[in-house]
């Protein structure tokens, strides 16, 4: 790969560049050619301002004649695989005679690049940023999902699909990212919140009961990244741009995060200037040209829906085979006192014999299937397994046990023998995680003899799918951000749907995790801007800020403007601020043409947001209190006079004083009379049994456990079990067999 052509322009603005036309298989010296002018086309949508993605391209213009002929080179690019022409643009900045830095590079399309029909020949050759061409290539590592990575290193993985060809060298400048929300597990606002914030991988793919994946393409992840941030990603200047609409809007400069093509994020935040205000003389370094206005309406409403399906196959894409440890696959589900496990498969045993055993023999091959959740097994009675379908008793216990199969089928039998497995669990035990693990237990003949030596078996699921049963848990989420409730001839936008954002439940999918310090955790729903103690889920607080830049009618400037200028700037006119939708450059005459919107009419108050789930009447349950935050009284429809706590519940009458306390971790006491086995109570009696049937039974042990007891209370009262047995009573100095 080398230079093939290359020349310099230098613009009415005197802005100097040099424009490099690189061929992949070319090997030698470049020659110059005959640059009449390049122009430069950032594609934005001219209606959207949603519009996030925002790619580019290049129009070289240049002029062959019979000294210098690019005839031989356009045959070339037309007839030349894609890829193997680029164009790299450089631009000379710093002081003195300065030095050339890139940018803008593209590959160049083949089928756009063309000439005209009279001496000299001008020709045109165009390239595109790339951006576009992403839309075709999966996000996908070798045929598997690429392992779940920082915001910033997935945009960074899915613009890297771009065929760069070696032109950026592992150490290069090849990102730019400015965000500026923090979540209130981060330890402090401070750093690249892209950095901070992990998206997980299986937001980007699916997995259908065979097994196999379908991906996303680069450019809907990079889509879901700049919506998830609400930012907007352009080309420009040689480095991908990734900033959020609201600093592009609201600041006159910021500091910005840097990474080199490798991944590695490079020290320094250095602060990048965005409001350069233009004269109307060319004093300044720019003239107007002709300018035109129309309004946008104002943005009265702005939804965005958030999928967290929790129906979802908690176990796709994982392989169950009897080589696979007992492997977790959820870190955690609700147990509300009706959810459960639904679980199909069909499970394959294979037999090939190794040592022939001269006669025809029948093998029974036993498989133990383990789903645990928590301290709690799924078991299945062995009485049950006669019947392979035979579900009847599955119950959860805290003794190890599993659901075991039997197959039986004969030597080499060809596809090997299959078992439909399909079945409900009981009511789940424990809101903790839950684990699965197949294992071979044994291969033996009709007499129970070991015959697994004779035999290479392997057992396997085939299609396994697990799934948490809640009839009423959510599958999706949509966020609403109001405006105004009586405007109507505003205008609503509808963001794209999403399906990576903040825990909904514990099963939620693809749900976002952040760097606290020490450990990847999952993010609690609480973002701010420049702040670790805001308090709104990520979705919410992006469509109110940007609904916040729109709440009144948007003036929009079409026209020219000449002179010295960098796209990524905010063009300021007549102390009025522009964010540009659609420009295009022109290099020569220094001339930008285009349109652009106003901003800098940021006001957030009075919004009003809301998050409806579907369906409405959700189930489950919140989590647990902690210490620092107890549930009180009308509090998580709490009754008055209860308190809840980690373990702890307590009942307090109208006087203040605590009459009942269930403490898992201390102790438990009631104060006033206790009956048990009847509601009428003994005035006399602070505890009473009622029962025609049944005795009192006090605690049972042996000489020697009484021994044991530590300070024993006065009265206290044991049965001894051995020696000589019956009824003990402590007198205050010893125990007496009463």
């Amino acid at each position: 790969m080398a230079v093939r052509y290359t020349q310099q322009l230098t613009s009415e603005a005197d802005d100097v560049y040099r424009v490099d036309i690189i061929d992949g298989d070319f090997v030698g010296s470049s020659s110059e050619f005959i640059l009449a002018d390049f122009e430069t086309d950032w594609k934005g949508q001219q209606n959207d301002r949603s519009n996030f993605l925002i790619g580019s391209s290049c129009t070289v213009i240049t002029r062959s004649t019979t000294t210098s002929n690019l005839d031989t080179l356009i045959s070339d690019i037309i007839g030349a695989e894609e890829g193997r022409f680029t164009i790299a643009i450089y631009k000379k900045v710093g002081a003195g005679a300065g030095s050339f830095q890139l940018w803008w590079w593209g590959l160049v399309l083949n089928d756009l690049s063309s000439g005209t029909d009279e001496t000299p020949t001008q020709y045109t050759i165009t390239a595109t940023d790339g951006l576009g061409i992403l839309k075709g290539v999966d996000y996908q590592n070798s045929g598997l999902p690429v392992a779940t990575q920082t915001a910033a290193e997935t945009l960074a993985t899915a613009l890297q699909n771009i065929p760069y060809n070696s032109f950026f060298a592992a150490s290069d400048e090849f990102l730019n990212t400015r965000v500026n929300w923090y979540e209130s597990e981060m330890t402090a606002a401070t750093g690249d919140p892209l950095n901070l914030t992990q998206i997980p991988a299986s937001a980007f793919y699916d997995v259908d009961s065979d097994g196999n994946y379908t991906f996303k393409n680069c450019y809907e992840v990079i889509e879901t990244v700049c919506n998830l941030f609400k930012a907007r990603l352009f080309f420009a200047n040689g480095v991908w741009r990734f900033y959020q609409i609201y600093d592009l809007e609201n600041e006159s400069n910021f500091n910005y995060y840097r990474y080199q093509y490798n991944k590695t994020q490079t020290a320094g935040t250095p602060n990048l200037i965005l409001r350069q205000t233009l004269t109307g003389g060319f004093s300044g370094g720019t003239r107007l040209a002709t300018q035109t206005f129309e309004n946008f309406a104002p943005l009265r409403k702005v939804t965005q829906k958030y999928l967290h399906d929790t129906s979802d196959n908690l176990i796709k894409g994982i392989t169950f085979d009897d080589t696979i440890a007992l492997t977790q696959v959820v870190t955690s589900v609700d147990a509300n006192g009706s959810s459960n496990f639904a679980f199909t498969a069909t499970l394959q045993t294979t037999l090939t014999e190794t040592t022939p055993a001269g006669v025809y023999v029948t093998t029974y091959v036993k498989s133990r299937l383990t789903i645990k959740v928590g301290s709690y097994y799924l078991v299945r009675p062995v009485a049950n397994q006669v019947t392979n379908n035979d579900y009847t008793n599955l119950t959860w216990s805290l003794t190890a046990g599993y659901v075991e199969f039997i197959s039986v089928q004969n030597v080499n039998q060809f596809g090997g023998n299959n078992i439909a497995i399909n079945f409900n669990t009981p009511a789940i035990p424990s809101s903790s995680s839950v684990s699965v693990q197949l294992e071979k237990i044994y291969v033996q003949d009709l007499q129970q003899n070991d015959i697994s030596s004779n035999y290479t078996t392997s057992v396997v699921l085939q299609n396994p799918y697990l799934e948490y049963v809640d009839g009423d848990g959510e599958n999706e989420r949509i966020y609403s951000t109001t405006n105004s409730t009586t405007a109507f001839f505003s205008d609503t936008l509808k963001f794209p749907d999403i399906n990576t954002a903040d825990r909904i439940n514990p099963l939620t999918p693809n749900n976002l995790r952040v760097w606290d310090g020490a450990a990847w955790v999952e993010s609690t729903g609480k973002w701010g801007r420049n702040t670790v103690s805001g308090t709104n889920q990520i979705i919410s607080l992006g469509i109110e800020e940007f609904i916040a830049g729109q709440r009144t009618a948007v003036k929009k400037r079409q026209g020219d403007f000449v002179g010295q200028f960098e796209i990524y700037n905010v063009l300021g006119v007549s102390s009025e601020f522009y964010l540009f939708l659609g420009v295009q450059y022109f290099a020569n005459s220094a001339r930008f043409s285009g349109e652009w919107y106003k901003i800098g009419t940021y006001d957030a108050t009075g919004l009003t947001t809301t998050a409806t789930g579907i369906p409405l009447n959700v189930t489950n349950l919140p989590d647990a209190p902690s210490v620092s935050a107890p549930q009180t009284s009308g509090t998580a429809n709490l009754s008055t006079g209860v308190e809840m706590d980690n373990g702890k519940i307590e009942i307090i009458d109208n006087s203040g004083t605590r009459k009942i306390v269930l403490n898992s971790n201390d102790f438990n006491y009631i104060l006033n009379n206790l009956v048990l086995g009847s509601d009428t109570k003994e005035s006399t009696a602070i505890f009473q049994i009622s029962s025609t049937t049944q005795g009192f039974l006090p605690p049972r042990m042996t000489a020697t456990q009484k021994n044991n007891i530590e300070s024993p209370a006065e009265g206290l009262i044991i049965y001894q079990t051995d020696a000589t047995t019956g009824l003990y009573l402590y007198n205050g100095s010893t125990w007496e067999l009463i």
